[in-house]
């Protein structure tokens, strides 16, 4: 991925990106692939994303992992304007976040347990990325969205997160 990929050349490394998402099942390849695909995103000429490709990247938000559905967010986020159709499927994965941001609440990892990605370290969850999104394509944020972040209700007992 070196600077000066002619746009051609961009297209194609997202699109291969998305077919790596849809055909690996396993979490970690999958979760590198959606972090290249958002920095591809980052450095291509954005005009060059066609609406289906844009589609797919949406369609992303559904995904089982958090952190496929946090990176899809910041790439709808960070194509701005062609994405405008896309806070519908935002908004429909913000709700999921916040269930998963309950349920990890409610049943924290154990301390022993050998790998925890994003469970309560402070490494954000695709809430932060969703309100992070629907304020670069200038939607009205959810409850609870802040700035581009999102900062969620304190537990039921009352504890610190």
């Amino acid at each position: 991925m070196g600077q000066g990929q002619s746009p051609a050349d961009d297209l194609a490394a997202l699109k291969a990106q998305l077919l790596q998402l849809k055909v690996n099942p396993y979490p970690p390849p999958r979760e590198r692939s959606a972090q290249i695909l958002v920095a591809i995103v980052r450095r291509m000429d954005v005009s060059v994303i066609d609406m289906a490709t844009i589609d797919e990247i949406a369609a992303l938000l559904e995904d089982n992992s958090d952190a496929v559905r946090g990176r899809m967010a910041i790439a709808l986020g960070n194509i701005g304007p062609a994405a405008k159709h896309t806070p519908p499927a935002l908004q429909r994965a913000f709700v999921r976040a916040k269930e998963h941001i309950a349920y990890v609440q409610s049943n924290p990892p154990s301390p022993t347990a050998p790998f925890n990605r994003n469970y309560g370290f402070g490494l954000g969850t695709s809430a932060d990325s969703i309100c992070f999104a629907l304020m670069k394509l200038e939607e009205f944020p959810p409850d609870g969205c802040l700035d581009g972040r999102y900062q969620p209700p304190p537990p039921p007992d009352g504890s610190p997160q």
